[in-house]
């Protein structure tokens, strides 16, 4: 058995540009389209859509699209998890892109470098299971505007598969422990503190390699949260400069946010978990990077608030402000060219 690679014939969508690229995979006979936000945040989500019509090629085409609703990006979900475990080349899961973080990353080439130990016992048994070593890839990124390439790296070995007649073939599997740019595990409100943001990417950078380490970083994220809040990182006594330990300080900014300080006080302990203990694993990282990303969405998020000023310009007009006005007669005009058009 020798080292194989593959495409798995993904390429981007070049009807449209950006963030509607994705959307127009799917069936568009209806207003609703169902897309599959990128890293797998939530799954999939409901994505409104103004304007459809269809080629006399047969393919859909979005003459315009306006996003109604769009889930928050801020929870990574079920996906990332599913790299936390030996994967098969064609069930590679979508992941997010980290660059452009709107479109997901699917299998671009992936390549198994057996052992040269097991290779020559290999050689010796011609039995497949015997096979095992590191494999090399590249992960790219399915809109057409970005296409970016993330490289990954991690362990290789062959398994038996039993399909739905009972017969038996063998398959490469995959382990992640290596992803440059590092895959995102948070994707923290616009407002967060740069330093909060530095010790996240920290932790993404090791999770897969070391998950201990990653735990551990979530925690100095904890830290430089605490800090950009102001509270306190050191006191002076007899003297000398202490440094104030995790759990007071969260003791103290539970004073002015009660319910974010649980949240964070949960994902101390994970990363005391990390500091202290072995075994943890990238899935019991993604957890606390969860809970992180909650308390950021409720200490910086300010996307419901923005919407409910929107709302209360409006009503207090009784109508959109005239800048607001003369962008929708635009948008009209512009749908009513694509349909001559069309």
């Amino acid at each position: 058995m020798s080292p194989t690679s593959a495409d798995d014939g993904s390429g981007g969508d070049s009807r449209l540009s950006g963030f509607a690229d994705h959307c127009c995979a799917e069936n568009t006979r209806t207003n609703t389209v169902r897309w599959r936000i990128a890293p797998g945040h939530a799954g999939l989500a409901n994505v409104r859509v103004s304007e459809i019509r269809s080629t006399s090629g047969g393919h859909d085409r979005v003459k315009h699209l306006r996003v109604a609703s769009f889930a928050s990006l801020v929870v990574v979900a079920e996906d990332l998890r599913q790299l936390d475990r030996w994967v098969r080349r064609d069930r590679w899961p979508y992941v997010a892109c980290p660059v452009c973080l709107v479109g997901h990353l699917a299998l671009d080439s992936i390549e198994a470098v057996p052992s040269a130990r097991s290779t020559r016992i290999y050689e010796k048994t011609h039995y497949p299971l015997d096979l095992s070593g590191a494999f090399h890839g590249l992960i790219r990124c399915a809109i057409s505007t970005c296409r970016e390439t993330v490289a990954i790296a991690g362990d290789y070995c062959v398994d038996i598969d039993v399909d739905d007649g009972g017969d038996t073939t063998y398959v490469d599997l995959f382990r992640l422990r290596f992803a440059t740019p590092p895959l995102k595990i948070i994707l923290p409100p616009p407002r967060t503190p740069r330093s909060v943001v530095k010790a996240i990417e920290s932790a993404a950078a090791v999770i897969w390699a070391d998950a201990n380490a990653g735990a551990n970083r979530l925690r100095v994220a904890i830290d430089e949260l605490l800090t950009a809040y102001g509270m306190p990182r050191f006191r002076n006594s007899n003297g000398k400069r202490w440094r104030i330990p995790t759990d007071v300080r969260i003791k103290e900014f539970r004073r002015f946010e009660d319910q974010v300080a649980d949240t964070l006080e949960a994902v101390k302990w994970i990363g005391n978990q990390g500091s202290h203990e072995s075994g943890l694993s990238a899935t019991d990282v993604l957890d606390g990077a969860d809970l992180l990303g909650s308390a950021l969405k409720q200490l910086y998020d300010t996307s419901e608030e923005e919407i409910q000023r929107r709302v209360r310009a409006v009503n207090k007009r009784r109508g959109l402000p005239p800048n607001k006005r003369k962008q929708r007669s635009a948008l009209l005009a512009t749908q009513k060219q694509c349909a001559s058009v069309g």
